[in-house]
C-alpha cells in the first residue's frame, strides 16, 4: 500500500479546533489512523526479508570465516539450493523459489555471505518471497559485546527500507525493534519498532508497538495486539487519543 504525503489533512498540522472541529483532544481524522497502520505494517512486513537472512546465517557471527561458511552450507541449504563455496564467500542460489526451514517462508534469488570473526555480510541479489523481492546489503556485527543488525535494501516496487536494530528467531517466534527508515513514490518516513513478536505462519505480529514520523503530521503509535494476527485489528494512537483500526488479512493463511 503507498500512502501519498498529500492526503494528510492539513488540520492534522494544528488540531482538529483549526479545521472547524469542536473536540481539543488532538484527534487525527479516521482515515489517518489506516494509513499510519498500513505503514507500520508494510514497514514489518520488509524487515521479514531481514529474518529470513537472520534463519539462514544463524550461527555464523559465532563462528570464524571458514568454519561459518561451512556451518551455514551444512545446516542451512535445503535440498533446493545451490550452495557454492570458495575461499572468502558462500553463495547460496534459492532459484525460482526454496523454504527456508526455520521460517516456513519460500524465498528465491540468490544471497553472497561472507563471514569473519565479527560478523556476517549478506549481499542479496533479487532475494525475497513471490512478489516482492530486494537488492543490497544485510550485515550482522559484533562491536563492544553486541551485535549490530542492518539493512540497506532497494525493493522490486521502487521502494528502499535502511534499517538497523536487532532481530532473533527462537521456537518458531521472531522478534526485532529498531528504526527503520523508508521511501518511495510520495512515501517517506520512519518507523520505530520496539518489542515486536511475529510467530512463523501467523498473518501479523501478535506484540509490539511501531511509532510511524512523516513529515508534517505528529507522530503515531501502531500496537500489535495478541489478538492481531487473527483479526487483523490494532491499536493507533495519535496525541491523546486511541482507536482500533484493520490491517488486511486476505493475504492471511486462512483468510
Amino acid at each position: 500500500m503507498r500512502t501519498s504525503l498529500r492526503t494528510l489533512p492539513v488540520c492534522l498540522l494544528f488540531g482538529l479546533t483549526a479545521c472547524g472541529g469542536e473536540d481539543t483532544d488532538d484527534r487525527a481524522p479516521p482515515a489517518t489512523d489506516a494509513e499510519y497502520a498500513a505503514l507500520a505494517a508494510r514497514g514489518a512486513e520488509d524487515l521479514q526479508i531481514g529474518l529470513d537472512l537472520e534463519a539462514v546465517s544463524a550461527g555464523a557471527h559465532q563462528l570464524a570465516a571458514g568454519e561459518a561458511l561451512a556451518r551455514i552450507a551444512e545446516r542451512r541449504a535445503e535440498p533446493c539450493v545451490d550452495a557454492t563455496r570458495d575461499a572468502a564467500t558462500l553463495t547460496l542460489d534459492f532459484g525460482a523459489g526454496c523454504p527456508i526451514a526455520d521460517t516456513g517462508r519460500t524465498v528465491q534469488g540468490r544471497l553472497v555471505l561472507a563471514a569473519d570473526e565479527a560478523g556476517v555480510r549478506a549481499t542479496l541479489d533479487d532475494f525475497g518471497g513471490a512478489e516482492l523481492t530486494a537488492n543490497g546489503v544485510w550485515s550482522v556485527r559484533r562491536a563492544e559485546g553486541e551485535r549490530h543488525r542492518s539493512l540497506d535494501l532497494t525493493f522490486s516496487d521502487g521502494r528502499a527500507l535502511v534499517w538497523s536494530g536487532d532481530a532473533a528467531w527462537a521456537e518458531g517466534v521472531a522478534t526485532f525493534d529498531g528504526v527503520a527508515d523508508f521511501t518511495g513514490g510520495d512515501e517517506a518516513g520512519t518507523v520505530t519498532y520496539a518489542d515486536v513478536t511475529w510467530a512463523r505462519g501467523a498473518c501479523w505480529p501478535g506484540a509490539g508497538t511501531a511509532v510511524v514520523h512523516l513529515e508534517g503530521a505528529p507522530a503515531a503509535t501502531v500496537t500489535f495486539l495478541a489478538t492481531t494476527p487473527d483479526t487483523g485489528e490494532v491499536q493507533v494512537t495519535v496525541g491523546r487519543v486511541t482507536q482500533t483500526t484493520s490491517l488486511p488479512t486476505g493475504h492471511c493463511p486462512d483468510a
